[in-house]
């Protein structure tokens, strides 16, 4: 595939981390494939030293298989957010994929939790609970003085 001359400055870009954003069918998975190259192959930068964070475990494997079909050797690390971050929980604690609630799991503690403060639990009153932690988590309220509505 030719790139374009946006695709070719996010390839070549030299200083710091890139982000692409970009809409569907655009070229993102090729880009960033070649800017993963570009840094093994031209600017010297072991593989092992470049990370490729994608929301899709998809794109991460399309990346990584077309990497290694140019690349033979060390290969850089393709993978998800959830992916990465349990790698490192991993490596740095030994969690294992056990200690990692799944959904059935969560229900019934949110379910538990709604019945421990009175309320009836129905399908719409555990969305609200976890938009809440949700909301709670990604904006890192403090707690302390955090009040639910």
């Amino acid at each position: 595939m030719l790139l374009n001359g946006t695709q070719l400055e996010a390839v070549n870009h030299k200083e710091g981390p890139l982000m692409v954003l970009a809409g569907p069918g655009s070229g993102k998975t090729t880009v960033i494939t070649h800017r993963a190259l570009t840094l093994t192959e031209k600017g010297g930068i072991p593989a092992r030293n470049v990370l490729v964070v994608t929301f899709s475990k998809a794109a991460a494997t399309e990346m990584e298989q077309r990497y290694k079909a140019v690349k033979q050797g060390e290969c850089c690390s393709f993978g998800t957010f959830h992916g990465i971050f349990f790698r490192v929980l991993k490596a740095r604690y030994g969690y294992g994929i056990e200690q990692v609630l799944q959904e059935p799991e969560r229900r019934d503690i949110i379910n538990k939790l709604i019945a421990a403060v009175g309320f009836a639990s129905d399908e719409d009153m555990q969305s609200a609970v976890r938009n809440e932690i949700s909301l709670v988590k990604n904006e890192l309220h403090d707690l302390r003085y955090y009040n639910s509505n």
